[in-house]
């Protein structure tokens, strides 16, 4: 009676109320899941080996209701059901077994029978007793067992060191291979990426990311530090674009805003964001602002000296001898109100003076 049999028995069988039924069940499981020998396995449940067999050939025949205990009359009828089972798995062991050249002489059936029945009366009286015994003990959690001797560990530390190792190399090397860097050689910026290594410091070329070429802007530290990913690097050197662009706009000359519009043009190729956008919509809005108001500076400043340029020549007309002075008044007359409004100063500027 194996494994098998014991599983086939418990299909489709329901627990008995009994607790006790339920708690021997538990132990049966717990033995024949087990891959200890049957006499070291129920050590921690506190039973004998021959309890053991006894528990399971009555689960086997009459699931729970056959570890909650049996009347006398009961015992009686499983005692002659289990004698013709066993004479039957005695009959088909010895159709069974053949020995290399010679058979085993058979045993008569009435023999066999006698020996069968002789034999378990025996069992039935040891069941009885050992029945007797187990009423007087209660059931004991089970020990945990004990470690193994040497502190367990045996080849498992050295294997966990070395995994331990292993482990920690492949997330350096992962780490390495996830981190970008930025490289500037003149005006030139590539984009650079770490070797699958945990110690390599050669780096890879990004060839998805187009060089980049800055107008007399040195990115500094940037290209000192690694970034956790490419919008991170190119976000680096975006924001650099942004501030240098600052600063030349707030000298407001005519050079500074073509250096200004310089960078933002490199920045405009580098918004992919909406935040982005709009950072560079604002330095995009004071530029064209004070492109404006430095043209309309410097076209005050040449009409002043046209102006004045004519005054000049309309002072040499006369002393030539033009014919015509009346012209020549009324003209420089004229030309100077412009002057006196183009040179004259703001009203607020006024106030505070």
């Amino acid at each position: 009676m194996g494994k098998k049999i014991l599983f086939e028995s418990t299909e489709g069988k329901e627990f008995g109320s009994s607790e006790e039924a339920k708690r021997k069940k538990m132990v049966l499981d717990d033995v024949i899941q087990s891959f200890l020998p049957v006499k070291e396995a129920v050590k921690k449940w506190n039973i004998s080996v021959s309890t053991y067999y006894r528990w399971r050939r009555r689960y086997e025949k009459m699931g729970l209701a056959g570890l909650e205990g049996l009347s006398e009359e009961k015992m009686d009828e499983t005692s002659k059901e289990y004698k013709k089972e066993e004479l039957k798995m005695e009959e088909e062991k010895r159709e069974d077994i053949v020995s290399e050249g010679e058979k085993k002489e058979e045993v008569s059936a009435e023999q066999k029978e006698g020996e069968v029945t002789e034999e378990y009366k025996k069992e039935e009286f040891k069941m009885e007793e050992e029945k007797k015994e187990e009423a007087k003990v209660e059931f004991k959690e089970p020990t945990p067992p004990s470690p193994p001797k040497g502190g367990g560990f045996g080849f498992g530390m050295p294997l966990l060191v070395i995994g331990g190792i292993l482990g920690i190399l492949l997330f350096l090397s992962m780490f390495n291979a996830s981190r970008f860097y930025i490289k500037q050689d003149g005006n030139e910026v590539t984009l650079w990426r770490g070797k699958f290594s945990p110690f390599s410091k050669e780096r890879i070329r990004v060839k998805d990311v187009d060089p980049i070429v800055l107008p007399k802007v040195d990115l500094g530290k940037l290209t000192e530090g690694s970034y956790g990913t490419s919008y991170d690097a190119i976000n680096a050197i975006f924001n650099l674009v942004l501030e240098k662009a600052d600063g030349q706009l707030e000298e407001h000359s005519q050079p500074s805003l073509s250096e200004a519009n310089k960078l933002l043009e490199v920045a405009k190729n580098l918004a992919t964001t909406a935040h982005q956008k709009e950072a560079l919509n604002i330095r995009m809005g004071k530029l064209e602002y004070f492109t404006a108001l430095d043209k309309t500076i410097r076209g005050k400043n040449i009409m002043i000296r046209m102006y004045r340029e004519a005054l000049t020549h309309l002072q040499k007309a006369k002393d030539y001898g033009f014919e015509d002075l009346e012209k020549i008044e009324t003209q420089s007359k004229e030309i100077e109100g412009w002057l006196k409004q183009l040179t004259a100063k703001p009203k607020k500027a006024q106030e505070g003076a």
